[in-house]
């Protein structure tokens, strides 16, 4: 099972001070977290501006546990 000491707050606080710090080329406009422990499973969906093209994109990422 997954930790339950992780929140969609708290993991989406952790990945917006990530971007802000490594990536000063995006603005970000959404992030949207799912936290599934009885699946073993976080999804998070991100969508940013590009900055230099004013450019909307979304990314989403699966993370799963194999075992």
């Amino acid at each position: 099972r997954l930790s339950t000491e992780v929140d969609d707050a708290n993991l989406e606080g952790r990945i917006i001070n990530s971007i802000e710090n490594y990536e000063p080329r995006v603005q970000i406009l959404n992030i949207n977290s799912v936290i599934s422990a009885d699946q073993n499973e976080v999804r998070v969906t991100v969508t940013f501006l590009i900055l230099s093209t004013l450019q909307t994109e979304s990314v989403e990422i699966n993370l799963t546990r194999l075992r």
